[in-house]
C-alpha cells in the first residue's frame, strides 16, 4: 500500500499527477482520436472490452499512443446491492490508476462511491452498485511528476463479486415481491444514504424493498422481520396508490396491523436513519390472525341473512368496521337480538331500516336488543364497535328470535285485507300499536251483519266497518265487543280492527267473527234497469232494507188490463206501492197504509212495480212478498187507429173489451157495395159501448152509429173499400169500463153485382134470368143487349125483397126509351133500329124500403117468361121522366138462340175475390140447382185491366172429355161443355186461374152472359146469371182463396203450403211464428168451425 504521508512537494505531484490524468482520460471520454497505436483494450467506454464479474482475470498492459497516455476500458453488468472488488497486479508496469466510471446514461465521471486502495503489486477498488446497469472498470496510466516519467507495461485485472447485499426485491408497488402469509423472505438494503462516505441524493436513491399481499378487511397482520447484517430496519404497510398506512418509524423489528379492507397492501422494508449502519441483510414473514375476519358486508346490499335461533360468529374488526345482518320481519312480531362477546367485551347493536335510518339501538351498553318490527319487510342487524368499553374490537356470537305470538297476520290496507267467511273466527294481533287489520267480505245490499270480538291477550280493540277506501260506515269506538251494521249496496267491505285509544298498552292477541242476516237481503234492483221480473200469481219475497231501499219489479202489461198489486207483510210494519212507467214517471201509487193497489194499464209495455218503507214509519225495514193477478179480460186487444185495427170476418164474433176508460177498439173489414152488414154486439161486463161505422177518408167521418145506446147498427155499403167499426165506452154509462163481442154479419143478397155506368153494363142473354139488387139506394144496375129493328122484346122483372123497382130501355143512338117509372114489373116494346139497347134498373120512389133483390129476364118475339120465384104484383106506376142518355160505344153483337126457354131452378154463379197485385187467384163459377142438365155454354167477362188469364181449368160438373174454353181475346172467356149424362148436383162449371195486374183499391166485375143451357131432350133451359167482383187489396188474415171468409178450404191451403204444393203466403200464417205450418191449418179449421 502506497505511503500517504509525504512531503508537500511530493504531495503536490501526486494530486496533480492524477488531476492530469484524469483531464486526460476525460478528453478521452469524451472524444477518441482520429488515430491511435495499437492497442490490446480500448480507450473509449463504446470500445471497452467486456469482462465477467464472477472470478475474472485479464490480462492487458499500458502503451504508449498518440497521447502518450494509454487507457484501457472493460465493461461489466452491474447489480444493485452487490459489492464489487476491482484489483489491478502490476506486472511490468511500475504503476498505474484504477476506477469505476459510470454508465454511459449517466455521463462522465467516476461513480461515487468507490473505496480505493492499495497492496504490495496491487491497486484495490471496492465498490456497492447502485443500479442495474452498464458500468466501466478505467485501467490508465500513470506517471512521475518529478521526472515526467510515464510507466508503461504489462497487468492483470482481477474482478469479484459479493452478492450478499444482492438487491433482490423491486423498488415499487409493480414490481413488489408476492408473498404468502408464514413464510420468510431474505433481503438485503444496500446501499444506504448514510454509509460513512455516500453522499445522499446520489445516483438510484436509498433501497426500498416492496413485498405485496391480498388482505381481508378485519384481519390482524403480523410483519416480523430477523436482521442478518443490518442492524436495524423501517417496516411500513402501503395501500394499493402507495398511501402509508402503518409504520414502525424504524424501531423494533415486528409491527401489527389490521386490514381496513379486503385488498392488495404492501410491506416495504427499508433503512432506517436510527442505527449507523443500516446496511445489511435480514429476513421478513407476514403472519394472519384470521379469528378478526370481517366475515360480513358493511353494506345492506351484501348484508348476511340471519336463521331465526341459530349461531352467527363473527367480529368487529377494524375499528370502523359495520357488520350488516338481514332478516324478513313480519308487522307485530317481536324480535330479541343477543349478543355472545368473544374476544370483543361487547357491541354496539342496532335495527337499521329498510332503505336508510336507524330504527332502534342498544347504544353499546348490554348484549341483547328486544324490538317490534313495524312493518313487514327486509331489516337489518348492524353490530358495530362499543363506545362504553376499552377493547371494541374482537370477535362475538350473534343470535336473533323471533316471538310470532304477536305477527300481524292481517293488511293494514283494504287492498290486502284478509278475506273473512261468515260465522268462522279469524284470530289476530293488535301489534305494534298503532296497527290495523283489515278483514274483507262482500257484502249484500239490506243485509244486517253483526262483528263479534273476543279478546286474547289484548286488553280491547276498536271494531269499525270501512268501504274500500277506507272511509269508516260505523265503529264501536273501542266499546264493547260487538258491532252491529246494514249494508247500505252489493260491494266489498271491510272490517277494521285497531287499538282504541283508551288503552295505554293496547297490544295483545283476538279472534274475530262476522255473521250475516239474509233475510233482509236486498235481491232487488234500486232502478228500472235493474228490475227482478214478476209473474202473475206467484209471490216474490222481498225486503225493505237499507231504510232508503227501493224494490224495483218489472212486468209486461196488455192496454187495458186491470193489475192487483198484493203486497203481504213479514216483519216489515208497511209498505208504499208505486207503479211506474217506462219513463219513471208515477201512474199509481198507495199511501203506505193499504198493503193492495188495483191498477188498469193505459198501454202495453214494460211497466215497474215499486216498492218502499212509508213516510209514516220511521223504522221501515223489515220482509215482505209481493204478487200480482192480471185481469185479462179487460185485455185490450185491439188496436186505437186505423192501422192497428183488427181484421173481422163475417159471422165470427171477436172478443174485445173498453179499457182503459179512453180505450178505442178498431175493426177493419172489407166491404161490398150494395151489401147490407149488421154490427151486433153482445155485452159482457159492460152494459152499453158506442158502436160507429166509419169510412177510410182522412176524417174518419160516421157513416152509422148506434149513439151509445142498444146492441145491433145495420149499414149498407156505399161502396166497395176498407171500413172500420168503431167500439168506445159509452157516454150514457158511469162505469164504461168491460168486456163486450162483436159480430159482423153480411147480406150478400143485396151486393151490387152490376155497375153503375152503361160503358161496363152487364151483357143479358135472351130467356136467361139474371139476378140483382138495388142497393144501396143510389144504385143503378146496367145491362145491356144487342136490338134487331122491328123486334118485339119483352122485359120481365121478378121483385125478391125489392117492393118496387124501377127500370128503363134505351137506345142512345136515336134517343129511343121505355120505363115502368117505378110501377109494374114488364114492359113490351119494339126496337126502331138494329143496335145496341140498355136496360136501366133502379130504386123506385114510390117504394119506403127501395133497397132490395130482384131478377131481370129478357125475352124476344112472344111472351114473357115466367121467372123461377113467384113475382110480387108491383103497384101501378107513376110514369116519370127518363135521364138523358149518354152516348156508349157500341158492344159487338153476339148471337143468341131464338128456340123457347123452359124454366128452370138452375143458377150459375161467378164467386167474389179478393187477391193483393201481383198475386194469383182462383176463381170459381158454380152451377148449382141443376137439374137433368148435359149441355152448356156462356161467355164470362173481365176487365183485362185488372186481370191476366194465367189458366182455365174443368169444373167438377163439366164432362173431361168435351170441356173446351177460347180465351184469346183480353176480357173475355168464352166456354162450352157437353156431357154423356144429365148433371143433376151442385159443383163448378170452371174455374179460371186469374194473375192481379191492377192496382191496390181497384176491382173488376165478373159477368156472365150468352149463356145457352140444354137438357137431355133437346130442349133449351133458363138459368139465373149471378155476377162476381175480383177486387185488388190485402186479403184477411188466413183467407186463402180470397173470398172473404175463413172455411175449411183455408186449412186447405195452409196444408198445401206447408208441404210445397203451393207458394207459401205469410197471410196464411195466423199464429205470426213467421211460416206457415200445419198450426196454422188447425187454427184456420177451429176458426171455420165456429163461423
Amino acid at each position: 500500500m502506497r505511503n500517504l504521508a509525504m512531503p508537500f512537494s511530493a504531495a503536490l505531484a501526486i494530486i496533480m499527477v492524477p488531476i492530469f490524468v484524469s483531464v486526460f482520460s476525460l478528453i478521452h471520454l469524451a472524444t477518441p482520436p482520429s488515430a491511435q497505436a495499437a492497442d490490446d483494450h480500448g480507450d473509449y467506454r463504446n470500445l471497452a472490452t467486456p469482462i465477467n464479474t464472477i472470478g475474472s482475470v485479464v490480462s492487458g498492459s499500458i502503451d504508449g499512443s498518440s497521447t502518450g497516455i494509454d487507457i484501457d476500458y472493460f465493461s461489466f453488468q452491474a447489480q444493485r446491492g452487490v459489492r464489487y472488488s476491482f484489483i489491478v497486479n502490476l506486472g511490468t508496469v511500475q504503476s498505474a490508476n484504477l476506477q469505476v466510471v459510470n454508465s454511459i446514461d449517466r455521463g462522465i465521471g467516476s461513480s461515487e462511491g468507490q473505496f480505493a486502495y492499495e497492496r504490495t503489486g496491487q491497486l484495490l477498488v471496492d465498490w456497492i452498485a447502485r443500479t442495474n446497469d452498464t458500468y466501466f472498470v478505467e485501467v490508465s496510466a500513470d506517471w512521475d511528476p518529478l521526472s515526467g516519467q510515464v510507466f508503461l507495461g504489462t497487468y492483470t485485472l482481477q474482478v469479484s463479486a459479493d452478492t450478499t447485499l444482492l438487491d433482490r426485491h423491486g423498488d415499487s408497488r409493480d414490481a413488489a415481491t408476492s408473498m404468502a402469509f408464514g413464510n420468510r423472505y431474505q433481503g438485503a438494503i444496500s446501499p444506504w444514504s448514510n454509509q460513512p462516505d455516500i453522499d445522499v441524493g446520489v445516483h438510484g436513491g436509498d433501497d426500498e424493498d416492496y413485498f405485496s399481499f391480498l388482505a381481508s378487511r378485519g384481519i390482524k397482520y403480523t410483519i416480523d422481520a430477523e436482521l442478518g447484517t443490518a442492524t436495524g430496519l423501517t417496516l411500513s404497510v402501503r395501500d394499493s396508490v402507495g398511501d402509508l398506512e402503518k409504520t414502525n418509524d424504524g424501531v423494533g423489528i415486528t409491527m401489527d396491523w389490521v386490514a381496513p379492507a379486503t385488498r392488495l397492501y404492501h410491506v416495504v422494508v427499508s433503512g432506517t436513519s436510527r442505527v449507523r449502519e443500516p446496511v445489511g441483510t435480514y429476513a421478513v414473514k407476514v403472519t394472519a390472525n384470521t379469528s378478526l375476519v370481517d366475515r360480513h358486508s358493511e353494506r345492506r346490499v351484501d348484508a348476511t341473512p340471519i336463521s331465526f335461533g341459530n349461531a352467527h360468529q363473527g367480529a368487529v374488526s377494524p375499528a370502523d368496521d359495520l357488520d350488516f345482518f338481514s332478516f324478513q320481519t313480519r308487522r307485530g312480531v317481536m324480535y330479541s337480538i343477543s349478543i355472545e362477546p368473544g374476544s370483543a367485551e361487547t357491541v354496539n347493536i342496532a335495527v337499521h331500516q329498510p332503505v336508510i335510518g336507524t330504527a332502534a339501538s342498544n347504544g353499546g351498553i348490554g348484549m341483547s336488543l328486544d324490538w317490534l318490527a313495524p312493518t313487514d319487510g327486509t331489516y337489518y342487524v348492524v353490530l358495530s364497535v362499543s363506545s362504553q368499553v376499552r377493547v371494541g374490537v374482537g370477535s362475538y356470537t350473534l343470535r336473533v328470535e323471533a316471538d310470532n305470538a304477536l305477527i300481524d297476520r292481517h293488511s293494514g290496507t283494504p287492498g290486502d285485507a284478509t278475506g273473512i267467511n261468515f260465522g268462522s273466527a279469524v284470530a289476530g294481533a293488535i301489534s305494534p300499536a298503532e296497527d290495523q287489520d283489515f278483514f274483507g267480505f262482500l257484502a249484500k245490499r239490506g243485509v244486517s251483519y253483526t262483528v263479534e270480538s273476543e279478546l286474547g291477550s289484548a286488553v280491547a280493540v276498536s271494531l269499525s266497518i270501512a268501504d274500500a277506501d277506507g272511509n269508516i260506515e260505523v265503529s264501536n269506538g273501542g266499546l264493547g265487543s260487538t258491532l252491529e251494521w246494514i249494508s247500505p249496496d252489493d260491494n266489498s267491505y271491510y272490517v277494521a280492527v285497531s287499538a282504541p285509544s283508551q288503552i295505554a298498552n293496547p297490544i295483545g292477541t283476538y279472534t274475530v267473527k262476522i255473521e250475516g242476516d239474509n233475510t233482509l237481503l236486498d235481491r232487488h234492483g234500486e232502478a228500472r234497469a235493474d228490475a227482478t221480473s214478476i209473474n202473475f200469481g206467484n209471490a216474490t219475497a222481498g225486503a225493505i232494507s237499507p231504510p232508503k231501499d227501493l224494490d224495483y219489479f218489472s212486468f209486461s202489461t196488455e192496454r187495458g188490463v186491470k193489475y192487483d198489486i198484493q203486497v203481504e207483510l213479514g216483519n216489515a210494519r208497511g209498505v208504499s206501492i208505486a207503479v211506474k212507467n217506462p219513463n219513471g214517471s208515477a201512474n199509481a201509487a198507495s199511501d203506505g197504509i193499504s198493503h193492495n193497489l188495483e191498477w188498469i194499464a193505459p198501454d202495453s209495455g214494460i211497466y215497474y212495480i215499486v216498492i218502499s218503507a212509508p213516510a209514516q214509519l220511521r223504522d221501515g225495514i223489515g220482509t215482505y212478498t209481493v204478487k200480482v193477478e192480471a185481469e185479462t179480460s179487460l185485455n185490450d186487444r185491439h188496436g186505437d187507429t186505423p192501422n192497428g185495427a183488427t181484421q173481422i170476418g163475417y159471422g165470427n164474433a171477436v172478443a174485445g173489451a173498453i179499457s182503459p176508460v179512453n180505450d178505442l177498439d178498431y175493426f177493419s173489414f172489407q166491404s161490398r157495395r150494395g151489401v147490407r152488414y149488421t154490427f151486433a154486439m153482445d155485452y159482457g161486463t159492460t152494459s152499453g159501448v158506442s158502436l160507429t161505422v166509419r169510412g177510410n177518408t182522412t176524417g174518419q167521418e160516421v157513416l152509422a152509429s148506434n149513439f151509445g145506446e142498444g146492441s145491433d147498427v145495420t149499414w149498407i155499403s156505399p161502396d166497395d173499400g176498407t171500413y172500420y167499426a168503431v167500439v168506445s165506452k159509452s157516454p150514457r154509462l158511469t162505469s164504461a169500463i168491460g168486456t163486450y163481442d162483436l159480430t159482423i154479419d153480411s147480406d150478400y143478397a143485396l151486393e151490387d153485382r152490376h155497375r153503375d155506368i152503361p160503358t161496363w153494363a152487364t151483357q143479358i142473354g135472351f130467356g136467361n134470368a139474371i139476378a140483382g139488387a138495388i142497393s144501396p139506394t143510389d144504385d143503378y144496375d146496367y145491362f145491356s143487349f144487342p136490338g134487331e129493328r122491328d123486334e118485339t122484346y119483352t122485359l120481365q122483372v121478378h121483385l125478391g125483397t125489392a117492393t118496387a123497382v124501377r127500370f128503363s130501355v134505351v137506345n142512345y143512338a136515336t134517343g129511343f126509351s121505355a120505363s115502368n117509372y117505378g110501377s109494374g114489373t114488364m114492359i113490351r116494346w119494339t126496337a126502331p133500329i138494329t143496335g145496341n139497347y140498355v136496360l136501366v134498373l133502379s130504386a123506385a120512389d114510390q117504394a119506403a124500403d127501395p133497397v132490395g133483390t130482384y131478377q131481370v129476364v129478357l125475352t124476344r118475339g112472344g111472351n114473357a117468361v115466367r121467372p123461377p120465384p113467384p113475382a110480387t104484383q108491383a103497384p101501378t106506376p107513376t110514369p116519370e121522366p127518363v135521364p138523358t142518355p149518354t152516348p156508349q160505344p157500341t158492344p159487338v153483337p153476339v148471337a143468341t138462340p131464338t128456340p123457347v126457354a123452359i124454366p128452370t131452378d138452375a143458377i150459375l154463379t161467378v164467386e167474389s175475390r179478393t187477391a193483393p197485385p201481383g198475386a194469383t187467384v182462383l176463381v170459381p163459377v158454380r152451377l148449382e140447382e141443376a137439374r137433368e142438365i148435359n149441355s152448356l155454354e156462356f161467355n164470362l167477362f173481365y176487365n183485362p185491366s185488372i186481370a191476366e188469364i194465367v189458366n182455365v181449368h174443368q169444373g167438377s160438373r163439366t164432362s173431361t172429355t168435351s170441356f173446351s174454353y177460347n180465351a184469346e181475346i183480353p176480357g173475355v172467356i168464352r166456354f162450352g161443355t157437353t156431357a154423356a149424362r144429365d148433371v143433376n148436383a151442385d159443383g163448378s162449371a170452371a174455374v179460371v186461374e186469374f194473375r192481379i195486374i191492377g192496382e191496390r183499391g181497384s176491382s173488376s166485375p165478373i159477368t156472365i152472359a150468352d149463356s145457352a143451357v140444354g137438357d137431355s131432350r133437346g130442349r133449351l133451359r133458363t138459368i139465373n146469371l149471378v155476377p162476381g167482383r175480383l177486387t185488388v187489396d190485402d186479403t184477411i188474415a188466413g183467407d186463402g182463396n180470397g173470398d172473404g171468409n175463413i172455411t175449411a178450404i183455408d186449412a186447405l191451403i195452409a196444408l198445401r203450403m206447408f208441404v210445397g204444393l203451393a207458394e207459401e203466403d205469410l197471410a196464411m200464417d195466423v199464429n205470426n211464428d213467421g211460416q206457415v205450418t200445419p198450426d196454422d191449418a188447425r187454427q184456420l179449421l177451429a176458426m171455420a168451425r165456429q163461423g
